[in-house]
């Protein structure tokens, strides 16, 4: 599995536990919350870094240089 497609899995999982929370129970929305965020910015960080890749994959392209991928970015 690549890595933009466990994100949106681990994404989607999470739309699912924030879901299923118990409104009534503010200390397990919290602890939701508290995961759906650290999700994100470790998402978010995934993203980033795929994003700094991608441009130096890019760079070193225009200048005629081979570029691999790193192995899981690209795969299914």
């Amino acid at each position: 599995m690549n890595v933009f497609a466990k994100v949106n899995e681990t994404i989607f999982e999470q739309i699912a536990r924030l879901e299923g929370v118990d409104r009534g129970d503010p200390d397990a929305m919290e602890l939701e919350i508290s995961r759906a965020k650290s999700i994100r910015e470790l998402a978010g960080a995934a993203i980033d870094n795929n994003r700094l890749v991608l441009e130096v994959a890019k760079a070193g392209t225009a200048c005629g240089e081979a570029v691999r991928i790193p192995k899981g970015m690209l795969d299914a």
